[in-house]
């Protein structure tokens, strides 16, 4: 039907009569808040950081990648507004979750802030709403945390909101790629909410690069980050390697750059940058951990030994991990200690006895 929920919001983000709510405006969210007012969307900005408010209202910016003549530009124009009202949620058709997921003292991810704002949403949406999450988090976050917040108020998934998963890309301090120039990976938990969340970004950035679910979405996320991750950390001890041997780390670095394949320069050159290790690149690991701990310490044992010159590397992961999970305390009182031991003596026979 022509009139259905999903037909009017579709209509209204082809073009641009939808207005856009942007939840948290710190690295991630303003910038895309000023993106998507750019673009034409009508825009509201939402934080409960009243310091943050007061400077937008001023017309000031406090990140880097927003500049005070692109600031200046939508305000002018009047399709942005900033508020820590959240009851204004209910005018908003797309209502875009930025907010950060560090984490717990056990070293676990730390939902909370996720999970409080899906609360606020659901207390203020309406039905026809398009709801997507651009903070980094495990796979499955999605379908099993999000969206069963989001239906607590009686509203119904894929009847009278939507919900999709497009991980947010920023790179603070880059000043080649800005939000509009990231190509956006969009995943939905359904394939009109896909529809709609790609005919959202569509009309924000210049690529969008749609994905068959929120899990794999996700997924590409974490992967992204622990590439980052792993090659920071190597280029971080072949410098000192190097540094020993008298050798220039960037000359090397340059040398091997000039091959045309399976050498990444970029991901080499982040080594020197502390900003990588801000944010969600160290701690994507851990995410990866939380969906299944024990599964992906034994991965890493596994690869770790089939590596062969690694394998001590890879049992310290797997003890480290097995030991944060026993040391959870959810897990831990959940957790069968007979079968701690069982496991802990075939690690044993594994390690000591030769196989």
């Amino acid at each position: 039907m022509r009139n259905s929920p999903q037909d009017k919001l579709l209509a209204a983000l082809e073009s641009y009569g939808a207005t856009v709510g942007i939840i948290g405006l710190g690295y991630v969210g303003l910038p895309l808040a000023v993106t998507a007012a750019a673009r034409g969307f009508p825009v509201v900005g939402f934080d409960v950081d009243a310091t943050k408010i007061a400077h937008l209202d001023r017309g000031e910016s406090y990140i880097e990648a927003v500049t005070q003549g692109a600031l200046a530009e939508v305000i002018d124009a009047g399709r942005v507004s900033w508020t820590d009202d959240f009851t204004r949620l209910a005018e908003c058709k797309v209502i875009v979750i930025c907010v950060p997921t560090p984490l717990t003292r056990y070293r676990e991810p730390d939902l909370s802030y996720v999970e409080a704002t899906a609360r606020t949403i659901a207390e203020n949406m309406v039905s026809g709403t398009l709801v997507v999450l651009e903070s980094t988090t495990f796979p499955g976050t999605t379908d099993e945390v999000l969206t069963p917040i989001l239906a607590s108020q009686g509203l119904e998934p894929n009847q009278d909101f939507w919900v999709a998963f497009s991980p947010e890309r920023e790179d603070p301090g880059n000043k080649t790629y800005r939000t509009h120039s990231i190509p956006k990976i969009v995943g939905g938990d359904s394939e009109m909410a896909g529809r709609l969340a790609v005919a959202f970004y569509t009309n924000v950035v210049d690529k969008v690069v749609p994905v068959s679910s929120t899990r794999t979405a996700e997924a590409v996320k974490i992967t992204e980050n622990i590439f980052r991750s792993v090659n920071i950390a190597l280029v971080n001890e072949l410098k000192m390697i190097y540094d020993a041997m008298g050798i220039d780390v960037w000359e090397v670095i340059d040398g091997a750059a000039t091959k045309p394949f399976t050498f990444v320069q970029a991901a080499a050159f982040q080594w020197i940058n502390p900003k990588a290790w801000i944010m969600c690149i160290s701690i994507s690991a851990q995410f990866l951990d939380s969906a299944s701990p024990l599964k992906s310490a034994a991965i890493i044992a596994g690869v770790s030994m089939i590596g062969g010159v690694t394998s001590a590397t890879g049992w310290a992961w797997f003890g480290m991990l097995l030991a944060r999970w026993l040391h959870t305390s959810a897990r831990l009182r959940a957790f069968n200690w007979s079968m701690a031991a069982i496991i802990l003596a075939g690690v044993l026979v594994v390690i000591f006895g030769g196989v």
